[in-house]
């Protein structure tokens, strides 16, 4: 549990990083593929970084205010966005899961705590068990023998 825990507790560190750069601006090409994302977001994290270079590389060659700049500008915008949400989601999912594993944990720790005072009752009923069934057993032998010293005794005619 302990080590799930580690895990997820540092996708959601690494993550928090990712969420920083994707507002800033600082998603380049040249990133590397993050391993703790599935696939379809490293591609769109890609796309990203390609976007962003497009649109500096117009910078360079067009004015702020052309159609152009604004266009990829607004790409780049939407593209920000969807991953944005798509990280977010992701570490919503995380955070749950890192927060069912605590859980799970505190329920674990507190059955183990409980264990020998289970250990305890359980001999305890088992003696109350045999008892009864000792108890049980010597009453079945008594009828068995009134029984037979009945059945043995002929009734006087």
């Amino acid at each position: 549990m302990d080590s799930q825990r580690y895990e997820v507790n540092k996708k959601v560190i690494e993550l928090n990083s990712v969420l920083e750069e994707i507002p800033a601006g600082k998603i380049t090409t040249a990133n590397q593929h993050y391993k703790f994302l599935p696939d379809y977001l490293n591609k769109r994290i890609e796309d990203l970084g390609r976007i962003t270079h497009e649109r500096d590389q117009l910078s360079l060659a067009y004015n702020e205010n052309t159609f152009a700049f604004k266009q990829k500008e607004q790409e780049l915008k939407t593209l920000q966005d969807q991953v944005f949400n798509q990280l977010l989601e992701i570490k919503k999912d995380w955070l749950t899961s890192l927060a069912e594993l605590s859980k799970r944990k505190d329920q674990l720790e507190k059955e183990f705590a409980e264990m020998p005072d289970k250990n305890t009752q359980f001999s305890k009923n088992q003696r109350y068990y045999k008892l009864y069934e000792e108890f049980y057993l010597s009453m079945m032998q008594s009828k068995a023998e009134f029984e037979i010293a009945q059945a043995g005794s002929v009734p006087g005619f």
